[in-house]
């Protein structure tokens, strides 16, 4: 039972360099099929939808590290089986069933991933975020050379690659070996979405959260299409990719390390709200390819890294500790279905008002969203002060 760590480690190198070959590129594999563009942001809808519903279907199994060890083995099969074949078949309804699969695994198996990596280093007193950082390392190697990959082979051979990477995966865990647990973990008692949502504060983060996180993720899924029809190579947005991740590990870094006051967690998303909004600003305007591409990049990791950086903090301080895991599921449900709307949506608006256009559409969106915000954090704030 000892040294797991090093093997759960090695797992989170390969899982996340395997998911760097291909969840980066699908947008833009997307954009490659001769197909019109209303296809393509169903393609793209599917995905949130898919998410939302693997993640209600597998969450309802969850249960202890022994069955857990057996749905991560399942979901770790059905994601290899679609990136292995998704980028060799031309039906495009082939292709959306490909893409349903993967995606209604994916999302989950990183979850049940993160709690087996969290109970492996509690067990051997280990810091989980050391653990994590092995994560982020496979998926900066997977950006860098995924996209030179494509440009030299194509994405099938890429995709497969990953696939392959995650039969890796698959043997991995059967070295991990699920210990004994505290009988005492079950539910003191039944927790409801309804004991959330009667917390009014929470419903004003929540509105909050779909508006300017939900418009977020739908121009994560359109952005690189705009720079790939701008003249962005595909190995060229493997590189921005990774620079973002590398922006984004130094911006959790330095807060971790000189804003230790949680109490500052309001001020930190303030600043991550902005950077948002910046970011969407950008990307409405008509600039130059490399100076958009530049700006979008670095406000895209200064923003993520404030917003991990902040999110769970806020949370804590709305709600207390017995509600956070429903409220998260929550923030979950909803915000996939905006964006599964949202993209959907998307090829239609870009369309007929460019994707800058587009993207000034998003910006009103996000604006309406941090309003909400930082109107109800004042209110709080004199409260408090009174």
């Amino acid at each position: 039972m000892k040294k797991q760590i090093n093997k759960i480690n090695f797992i989170y190198i390969l899982s996340f360099l395997g998911d760097a070959l291909f969840s980066p590129f699908l947008a833009l594999y997307f954009s490659s099929l001769d197909i019109n563009e209303s296809k393509k942001g169903l393609l793209l809808a599917l995905i949130p939808l898919a998410t939302l519903i693997g993640s209600l279907i597998y969450g309802k199994f969850s249960n202890k590290m022994k069955r857990n060890l057996l749905i991560i083995r399942i979901l770790v099969i059905m994601q290899l089986i679609a990136m292995s074949i998704m980028g060799f078949i031309t039906s495009y309804y082939l292709i959306a069933v490909f893409v349903v699969i993967f995606a209604l695994h994916n999302n989950t198996f990183f979850s049940f991933q993160d709690g087996i990596a969290v109970k492996i280093t509690n067990k051997e007193n280990k810091i989980y975020a050391n653990t994590r950082l092995f994560g982020t390392l496979g998926y900066f190697i997977g950006s860098v050379v995924g996209g030179k990959l494509i440009d030299l082979t194509s994405f099938g051979i890429v995709f497969l690659i990953a696939g392959i990477i995650y039969a890796i995966v698959e043997l991995m865990f059967f070295l991990i070996k699920p210990f004994e647990e505290d009988e005492n973990e079950e539910d003191k008692e039944k927790i409801t979405f309804k004991n959330v949502l009667s917390n009014r504060q929470y419903i004003f983060y929540l509105m909050f959260y779909i508006l300017v996180l939900g418009t977020w993720h739908i121009e994560e899924a359109y952005v690189s299409i705009m720079f790939k029809n701008n003249g962005l190579t595909t190995s060229m947005w493997g590189y921005v990719y990774a620079f973002q991740i590398l922006i984004e590990m130094g911006v959790i870094y330095l807060v971790n390390k000189f804003l230790k006051d949680k109490h500052k967690h309001h001020l930190i998303l303030m600043v991550a709200i902005c950077a948002i909004i910046l970011r969407s600003v950008v990307l409405s305007l008509s600039l130059g390819l490399w100076i958009q591409v530049i700006l979008v990049s670095s406000l895209r990791g200064v923003a993520w890294g404030l917003f991990l950086s902040s999110h769970m903090e806020t949370i804590k301080s709305i709600l207390p500790k017995d509600l956070i895991t429903k409220a998260i599921l929550i923030f979950a449900i909803s915000s996939n279905i905006f964006v599964t709307i949202g993209n959907y949506l998307a090829p239609y608006i870009y369309q007929k008002i460019t994707f800058n256009g587009m993207f000034l559409v998003l910006l009103i969106i996000q604006i309406i969203g941090a309003s909400i915000y930082l109107i109800t954090f004042n209110i709080k704030y004199l409260r408090k002060k009174k």
